[in-house]
């Protein structure tokens, strides 16, 4: 934690607190790294408390499906993490909730699972959305492989303390599964 010193209200002090946070991620792809996700740094650890969707909602509307996600499970969150897997760029709900995480200025926080691929310049595939914002410096980058509850915790700490005016999200909305 170098470069970090206490301060009222500063990142020492808020690692006390538990974060609402709500975890995107390719359900048909990356369920089981979610379940680990959960089970580890939501239940064992109780490094936040979990606000993503317990159980799909009852609707074939995606407009409806998009609002309500957004109001019910994002708006309550202080941050979104991005389980990024192999599929995840061409999730359209992903880059919804990505959309909606950054109309509300949360923190955003990408974790590199080990099905995530790279390109031929050794670069991570996520969401064009999440690439934009936080390569521009708004959010923070993490590997599965290097997760600690301490580390996921200053990393959301972090996530959370981005600049806003660092926020990227002027592409148009993902219509469709790529």
């Amino acid at each position: 934690m170098a470069g970090y010193q206490y301060s009222p209200g500063g990142l020492l002090s808020s690692l006390q607190i538990k974060r609402k946070v709500f975890v995107s991620f390719h359900h048909a792809g990356d369920q089981i790294y979610r379940n680990a996700f959960a089970a580890a740094y939501s239940e064992t650890y109780e490094i936040f408390t979990d606000r993503s969707v317990a159980e799909a909602y009852d609707s074939e509307d995606h407009q409806y499906l998009r609002w309500k996600i957004r109001q019910n499970d994002i708006r309550g969150s202080s941050c979104t993490i991005v389980l990024c897997g192999a599929q995840t760029p061409l999730r359209k709900h992903v880059d919804w909730e990505i959309k909606a995480t950054l109309d509300f200025k949360h923190g955003l926080l990408a974790i590199i699972l080990p099905t995530c691929v790279k390109d031929a310049q050794g670069t991570w595939l996520v969401p064009d959305r999440l690439a934009d914002t936080v390569n521009n410096g708004f959010g923070k980058w993490m590997l599965w492989s290097q997760l600690s509850p301490q580390i996921l915790k200053i990393g959301i700490e972090e996530a959370i303390v981005s600049p806003i005016e660092k926020i990227l999200n002027t592409r148009a909305m993902r219509k469709r599964n790529g």
